[in-house]
């Protein structure tokens, strides 16, 4: 019996360990660049990538690599479950990537949003773009940033021409995979009480998940009104920013809420499944022992 019990609990486990892709109901875009579907949207919301407007386009690679940039991503990936078999990547002289225009009545992400990514800076110089929401008329919204010093930040701005800047402190090494989240929350109608928690986890050389909180965040709220995509390794619609970074990237996720560590793509979910489980391997264990009688 106890032989029985284990080999139903092995199987229940596995099946869980394995998992399936989910989608967080607050995920707007989510790019894994996996084979088959390289540049799609695993969102389900139609949100496909296409190469920007330099001549080096953005590559794939798959299977992980086995050594070097993107050989620590995470595989499966923790909050899913989900098995990760490719990476997205380009060189400092190569394409960035965008979206197809994303719908922001749907979206109501004026204040609170989460940016996520696993991340790998081969090169940059000048202050590079790793991520950014952009309208096509130059109106920036929200960027992720590098400095030449390989210094990151988050800016939001309505206008396009002032920035709120929140500096967490943090510098990116050089040709090390990293996990990387920004989450913001702007709701407070009390300034002190609005910020910014960024969450970095040095992939390769094994480090914890730390956060760092900006607080008494004051940027204008209101992103541009139309034509607004995401890029990554660049600006929406500008060429010249995308040769300033090198980047290995995967498992690419904006969400239109402010989320808590424990919906991260980096956490182990709540094992809130647990009484689920236990109850099936019950009921289970009682139809073995009626068999058995």
């Amino acid at each position: 019996m106890e032989r029985k019990i284990l080999t139903t609990l092995s199987a229940v486990l596995m099946l869980l360990a394995v998992g399936q892709p989910t989608v967080n109901a607050a995920t707007v875009g989510y790019w894994r660049f996996e084979e088959g579907n390289f540049l799609g949207d695993s969102s389900g919301n139609g949100y496909t990538l296409t190469n920007g407007t330099m001549s080096a386009s953005v590559t794939q690679t798959t299977p992980l690599p086995s050594a070097g940039n993107g050989s620590d991503f995470f595989n499966p990936v923790p909050q899913t479950g989900a098995v990760n078999n490719g990476l997205g990547s380009k060189g400092a002289d190569a394409a960035f990537l965008r979206s197809g225009v994303f719908d922001l009545n749907a979206m109501s992400a004026t204040e609170t949003y989460s940016v996520e990514m696993l991340v790998n800076v081969s090169s940059v110089s000048g202050n590079a773009f790793i991520m950014s929401y952009y309208d096509t008329s130059e109106t920036r919204s929200w960027i992720m940033q590098l400095t030449s010093a390989r210094e990151l930040n988050f800016q939001v701005s309505e206008t396009g021409s002032g920035y709120t800047i929140a500096d967490p402190g943090i510098t990116l090494d050089l040709n090390t995979d990293y996990y990387l989240g920004v989450v913001v929350d702007l709701t407070s109608a009390v300034q002190a009480e609005r910020s910014v928690t960024f969450y970095l986890q040095d992939l390769t050389n094994g480090g914890a998940l730390t956060s760092t909180i900006v607080d008494n965040y004051a940027p204008e709220t209101t992103f541009a009104s139309n034509d607004t995509g995401i890029a990554i390794g660049g600006t929406y619609n500008i060429s010249g920013l995308a040769s300033r970074i090198g980047l290995s990237f995967d498992e690419v996720r904006y969400s239109n809420a402010a989320l808590s560590q424990g919906e991260l793509l980096v956490s182990i979910p709540e094992p809130s499944s647990l009484g689920m489980l236990a109850g099936l391997l019950g009921v289970g264990l009682v139809l073995r022992r009626r068999t058995a009688k």
